[in-house]
């Protein structure tokens, strides 16, 4: 994730709960006032998935 708009990335932390999904606590500092995601994604069968969204939403 990003505070910045995305010029610098953080790696997220991801945890896979007890029901099979993912969750990540998100810890901002105070001074930023949007966050961007960005994930990337694999199967068994190599194929992939990139997809990067901008100030996804804000804090403010």
């Amino acid at each position: 994730m990003s505070y910045d708009g995305g010029s610098r990335w953080i790696p997220a932390g991801l945890r896979r709960t007890a029901d099979g999904t993912w969750t990540v606590d998100v810890k901002a500092p105070k001074s930023a006032e949007h966050v961007s995601l960005r994930a990337t994604a694999k199967d068994d069968a190599g194929n992939t998935v990139n997809q990067t969204v901008v100030r996804a939403y804000s804090l403010k």
